[in-house]
């Protein structure tokens, strides 16, 4: 998901491309209790980790 936030910001994708392609992916696993908590671990070192999956995380989800 990382990946596709890059991208994203580098313009190679469309975001119904996300949308239609990985929407049920990004949502389910950015919702997952596990990994918000371990998000939230890697945080604590580094504030900036997983930021491109969050990114694309609340581009593709209205009011996120």
């Amino acid at each position: 998901m990382e990946d596709l936030g890059f991208l994203d910001k580098k313009c190679q994708l469309s975001k119904e491309d996300v949308i239609q392609s990985f929407g049920y992916y990004i949502e389910t696993l950015w919702k997952n209790t596990e990994i918000k908590n371990y998000i939230a671990w890697t945080r604590t070192e580094n504030d900036d980790i997983y930021s491109n999956f969050e990114y694309i995380y609340k581009k593709i989800t209205p009011a996120s």
